[in-house]
């Protein structure tokens, strides 16, 4: 037993100290076996101080990959606007706000009831521009939004994509109980693989939208065939939803009252879907 301790004492002393002097010297070790335990690589020579670094280095980006994913872990909807151009000619305030209005809204709701979303902030039109697409290409663009926000945030299941109609007021605003809103449009393509799981999800919201504002959906308009997209992203998930909120001449105040009973009726229906 003495002598055993004896030996090992030795060679933790042997080792500390040739550790200490490979480090301080900064000796490479080109030893194929002893590189490829240490750093599972045959080819390269790597010196002592690589042992640390690379150590070092390894807990950090675990760390902050532990990090990065709780916090993206926590987002469940994306929200966003193949059609981000698109103005609503609102002459009360004198400006004239896009499509891109009613994300913020629906965002703060889904919030104030703990469901986390993440809306889009890059430009459609700038990335038409990059790729040299036509105003066509636009869904081409969003597509790749909703994966590059998916591959980032893998906890996002509902995708939303707002749009608005460009008919004229009088076919675009409903008053419900003497308060005006913008009429809502749910669109299906009838060529996207998640048709039939798309239209149950669909059917759910557009039901508590009936049930809770008489009148303001205008049902779901299914689309399909020659000259039409056919798919709108909608194969991406059974959970991809575009609607239209209003027209070119409706008002802020009218697409908010919108904004908020969609944001009322898709909430409960993920309520039950997510167990909230």
């Amino acid at each position: 037993m003495k002598k055993f301790k004896k030996y090992f004492f030795m060679f933790i002393f042997i080792f500390s100290f040739s550790f200490i002097f490979f480090y301080h010297y900064n000796i490479s070790i080109n030893i194929p076996i002893f590189t490829k335990v240490i750093f599972n690589n045959y080819k390269h020579k790597y010196y002592v101080t690589d042992i640390l670094n690379i150590t070092y280095k390894e807990k950090k980006k675990k760390k902050s990959y532990v990090k990065k994913e709780e916090k993206e872990s926590r987002y469940l909807v994306y929200i966003y606007n193949t059609h981000d151009t698109e103005k609503y000619y609102d002459k009360t305030y004198n400006i004239d706000p896009t499509v891109s209005v009613n994300n913020y809204i629906v965002k703060d709701y889904l919030e104030e009831k703990g469901v986390h979303s993440l809306i889009k902030t890059e430009s459609i039109k700038d990335m038409l521009n990059l790729y040299h697409y036509n105003y066509n290409g636009s869904y081409k663009c969003s597509r790749l939004l909703i994966e590059n926000a998916y591959k980032n945030n893998p906890s996002l299941k509902y995708f939303i994509d707002i749009h608005r109609d460009s008919l004229g007021k009088n076919k675009t605003t409903v008053n419900i109980n003497g308060e005006d809103y913008a009429s809502i449009l749910f669109l299906l393509g009838l060529e996207n693989k998640n048709y039939n799981e798309n239209l149950v999800f669909i059917n759910k919201i557009n039901d508590k939208l009936n049930e809770y504002y008489p009148g303001l959906s205008k049902g779901i308009l299914k689309k399909g065939g020659r000259g039409v997209n056919g798919v709108y992203n909608q194969d991406f998930s059974k959970y991809v939803i575009l609607i239209e909120i209003g027209g070119q001449e409706n008002t802020l105040n009218e697409v908010m009252n919108t904004s908020i009973a969609f944001s009322r009726a898709f909430y409960e229906v993920i309520k039950d879907e997510e167990h909230i």
